[in-house]
């Protein structure tokens, strides 16, 4: 019962912020994400590091519709020793 009234209050929460958000020309927009994630091999002694940065930005043309450019970076790094 708990986890139905959380989900139900997350989802009006997110569906207020998209409503929030102005559609009108010339107005702009930013965004982005950033991500990061560990992993460890328990058995293996070895490990896994990924992140990744993507911001973005946007400019409306006219209202409802938008041209945006977004540049990332992605990376990799993992260790393992047998």
């Amino acid at each position: 019962m708990k986890k139905s009234i959380l989900t139900i209050i997350t989802g009006l929460g997110f569906a207020l912020i998209a409503n929030a958000q102005s559609t009108n020309k010339g107005t702009i927009t930013l965004g982005g994400n950033v991500s990061y994630n560990y992993q460890k091999v328990v058995n293996a002694d070895g490990n896994t590091q990924t992140y990744s940065i993507l911001p973005n930005i946007g400019y409306f043309v006219h209202n409802n519709f938008a041209l945006g450019l977004g540049l990332g970076y992605a990376g990799n790094n993992s260790k393992e020793c047998i």
